[in-house]
């Protein structure tokens, strides 16, 4: 975000990512993806970058965002 020099979206990017990053850190201590199913999604993601695709790669990047808050929302539940 820093790249693009505008201060207003570095300062609003900044606890979004904060976020994003408590919310990976308990999918992962809670153990809802596997290392090679995140390993894949990521991979996904720089090939829709390497191959110049910036629309596929958000995409790839927001499915991939949504599976894990799909499986940590299921996982936060109260039992019924």
């Amino acid at each position: 975000m820093k790249a693009l020099g505008n201060q207003r979206t570095s300062t609003m990017y900044a606890p979004l990512l904060g976020e994003v990053r408590l919310c990976m850190s308990r999918v992962q201590s809670l153990e809802l993806l596997d290392s090679a199913k995140i390993a894949s999604e990521h991979a996904k993601i720089l090939e829709h970058i390497a191959a110049g695709d910036p629309y596929a790669a958000a995409k790839a990047l927001d499915e991939h965002l949504a599976h894990a808050r799909d499986l940590l929302a299921n996982k936060m539940k109260p039992a019924t």
